[in-house]
């Protein structure tokens, strides 16, 4: 067991002496100190034990096969006269006197042809197993193992020529080399036996005394602290020196003297804590109070945040309801308007009009479409906001919608006197798949700007550029430009690059705002490039996604004369607009169909009911019945499941209308009505039938006006390269006096006309002097 003193001092009384109490020594620190050390001790006895007897084996095993080699090199003269002479006797005798070596356990002796001649002793095998025992051992030594051997050759000096006439084999066993260190191994062992048990009680003596007694010590001087009573304490433990227990032993003093320190200044704060729990209890019953009256506040806030926002979604609601509503209004003269101008360019094909009516055709139908995408751009700015906006790709003509761009705004660009030209890069694919709605606005929003903002006699160009997997839209201009702190802000609603801009060349401030926002929904970055009085670069920069129907690349316009309809469809037609009525039945008669017409849903059930029809072309909005009541009762019939309903309406938000109601309809379809959109119903749901008739072919050109053309493309071709707008009405008035008959020359002047677009205007001479001065002229 481990003992000590402890001395405690308060002030100058005497000193008392408190004796720990006594701890076993298995728990000791001492011992587990003395654990640690000998196993580090033991470990390195035993490796250098081992290796100690390890190299005093390796010792002992060089000495042996030095001694074979040495009685190999002493009885090698002997064997060679032996086995020259042939005298086995002899050999015989000379083995017998090797083996008697005590190193030597066995000796083979070989001729010059590997045969063996003499077995002596113990014979081992090439993979070291005992093979034999030879004469000469009368009675072998067992646990004889791990052999090995030194051979060497047996060489005959003839007439002062070596030659090698056999071979001999001198063998020996690790048994051997063990006989004879075998006591020095004893004796190695019980010597490092000796040094650990005398260091493991010498080391634990001392530990014990040096260490163990004085910590068990000051343990037990600590334990017998109280905490209350520590003024003037201290702590003394026996130990000589100024080692490492003193310095100990003075720290736990000075923890003494700073814990009674302590003691004191938390005693004090008690006190304080006590008063300060005191004004606490004071404060809660505060808050407490404050917290009921915050408590009333905030629902009296909620009720008002509540009443707040019942009038901000019933502003929202009228906002959308007026939204509908100016749809609807605006919609319906603009699909007349649209629809009859789009009839009549599809009938000019059959009977001729002038060229000048043509040409009012084809304003009136672009004026149409310029207000409609007016109205769309508001609409489509409320549908961004409430994140309703839906894509819907579709196989495009990108030349087609390159072109409806220019031509839309070469009018105002004419009028302007800027050189408006576009280009399509080569690489690009001539269908691209995207949703024609959006790209058409993104690039009319673009091109519209360029044009309003710049100034007469300066240019503007389209371009459609291929960037790897992407195209690239680029509208370049040499107007105002915008400013490097405003082309961030340009892109929101309804900004302009200043209010003077919006005096001078008017605007909502929407455009390009609705840019960014379809951009963005089409998967593609808009960027801008731009300084005051240089112009402006805006790029489009969207995925590129080709056609997904190659064999689908005639337009509508080119499909609809394939396709003759049978007489026996019927078709019912509910619209409460007549000029919309008149207009659909136009549109229908002009593809041989003819329709029955209902005023209202009403109407319009009961003639689905009675003529079971093949499709129904029903609006949303009417009197007496509108149309969601109306297709819901038709479906309501079992036998009228099957009939193709098809909805229209100018009511952009009813799609959120439809889909609540749970319509079961067959398609949708927006005012105004566009034919290449109400066709593919016509050929889905109605029977058809080969066409009966076929076009008359037209006149060919008459020789007095094939002359005049020829002078026309002669002064054509004398207009200077920079006046593309001169190159531009010179051409419309070619195409209008070939208008009406069948003749080469319109290929000629799209050639002109892709030359004028892509900035190739040097290249006219050379196609007109081709074209219409070479052979081709008899075509």
């Amino acid at each position: 067991m481990i003992s000590g003193k402890v001395f405690l001092f308060k002030g100058n009384k005497k000193k008392q002496v408190f004796m720990p109490s006594k701890i076993p020594i298995k728990k000791s620190i001492a011992l587990r100190l003395l654990g640690i050390v000998f196993s580090i001790y033991l470990v390195v006895t035993v490796t250098l034990t081992i290796s100690h007897m390890a190299i005093e084996y390796n010792h002992v095993k060089k000495g042996i096969v030095d001694e074979l080699q040495l009685i190999g090199t002493t009885f090698e003269s002997g064997l060679a006269q032996a086995l020259w002479d042939m005298n086995v006797k002899q050999a015989n005798l000379i083995s017998e006197g090797i083996v008697k070596f005590p190193s030597v356990i066995g000796v083979k002796l070989e001729n010059e042809y590997g045969e063996t001649i003499d077995k002596t002793g113990m014979i081992v095998g090439m993979k070291g197993e005992l093979v034999s025992i030879g004469h000469g051992v009368d009675n072998p030594v067992e646990g004889y193992s791990k052999f090995f051997w030194h051979s060497f050759p047996i060489v005959f000096n003839m007439f002062g020529k070596k030659k090698v006439i056999g071979k001999a084999t001198i063998y020996s066993s690790s048994a051997i080399i063990f006989q004879k260190v075998k006591l020095g191994f004893l004796l190695i062992i019980i010597n490092a036996l000796i040094k650990t048990a005398a260091l493991w009680i010498i080391f634990l003596f001392v530990s014990n005394r040096l260490l163990s007694r004085p910590l068990s010590a000051l343990t037990e001087a600590t334990r017998q602290l109280d905490p209350d009573k520590l003024e003037g304490k201290v702590i003394n433990i026996e130990t000589k020196g100024h080692n490492e227990l003193k310095v100990l032993e003075e720290a736990f003093n000075s923890m003494i003297q700073k814990l009674s320190n302590a003691h004191q200044s938390v005693s004090k704060y008690l006190e304080e804590l006590k008063d300060k729990n005191a004004r606490l209890e004071m404060a809660k019953k505060q808050i407490k109070k404050h917290n009921l009256e915050l408590k009333e506040k905030v629902k009296e806030r909620t009720t008002e945040l509540s009443v707040a926002k019942e009038a901000a979604e019933a502003a929202n609601q009228a906002k959308s309801h007026f939204l509908a509503n100016m749809s609807h209004e605006i919609r319906t003269p603009l699909n007349a308007i649209i629809g009859f101008s789009q009839l009549l360019l599809v009938a000019q094909k059959e009977t001729p009009l002038p060229g000048k009516f043509k040409n009012y055709m084809k304003k009136i139908q672009a004026g149409g479409q310029n207000l409609l995408e007016v109205i769309n751009n508001i609409l489509d700015l409320a549908k961004i906001e409430s994140g309703k906006l839906l894509v819907s790709k579709e196989n495009i003509k990108l030349k087609a919608l390159v072109q409806a761009v220019y031509h839309i705004n070469s009018a105002q660009a004419l009028m302007k006197k800027l050189d408006f030209n576009y280009y399509i890069d080569p690489n690009l694919p001539k269908l691209i798949y995207s949703d024609r709605t959006k790209l058409n606005q993104i690039l009319m929003n673009l091109v519209g700007n360029a044009v309003k903002f710049t100034p007469e006699n300066k240019k503007v160009r389209l371009k459609a550029l291929r960037e790897g997997d992407f195209i690239c839209f680029q509208v370049e201009d040499q107007g105002i430009g915008i400013s490097k702190d405003r082309q961030f802000s340009i892109f929101n609603a309804f900004e302009q690059e200043d209010e003077t801009s919006t005096k001078r060349f008017g605007g909502t401030g929407l455009g390009l705002s609705i840019v960014k926002s379809l951009t963005e929904v089409l998967e593609g970055k808009v960027a801008l490039e731009s300084a005051p009085g240089e112009g402006s670069l805006f790029s489009v920069r969207l995925p590129l996604e080709k056609d997904r129907q190659q064999a689908k690349g005639k337009t509508i316009n080119e499909e609809w004369r394939n396709v003759h309809f049978s007489k026996d469809n019927k078709i019912i037609l509910v619209e409460d607009n007549p000029i919309n009525r008149e207009m659909v039945c136009a549109m229908l008669s002009s593809i041989g169909l003819q329709a029955q017409l209902a005023e209202n849903g009403q109407e319009g059930v009961k003639k689905i009911l009675d003529g079971k029809p093949d499709l129904v072309l029903m609006d949303l909005h009417m009197p007496v019945m509108d149309g969601v009541d109306a297709i819901k009762e038709v479906r309501s019939r079992p036998e009228c499941a099957h009939i193709p309903i098809v909805l229209i309406t100018a009511d952009v938000f009813s799609d959120r209308q439809i889909i609540a109601s749970g319509l079961d309809i067959n398609g949708l379809l927006t005012k105004p009505l566009d034919f290449d959109k109400i066709f593919p119903f016509f050929v889905k749901y109605l029977r058809q039938e080969p066409k009966q008739k076929t076009p008359h072919p037209l006149p060919p050109l008459p020789d007095d006006l094939k002359q005049k053309v020829r002078e026309d493309f002669l002064a054509l071709s004398k207009i200077p390269p920079f006046k593309s707008e001169e190159i531009i009405s010179q051409t419309k008035k070619i195409w209008e006096s070939c208008e009406g008959y069948d003749s080469f020359y319109s290929r000629v002047l799209e050639e002109i006309e892709q030359a004028v677009y892509s900035g190739n205007s040097k290249a006219i001479p050379l196609i007109i002097k081709k074209e219409i001065h070479g052979e081709t002229i008899d075509k």
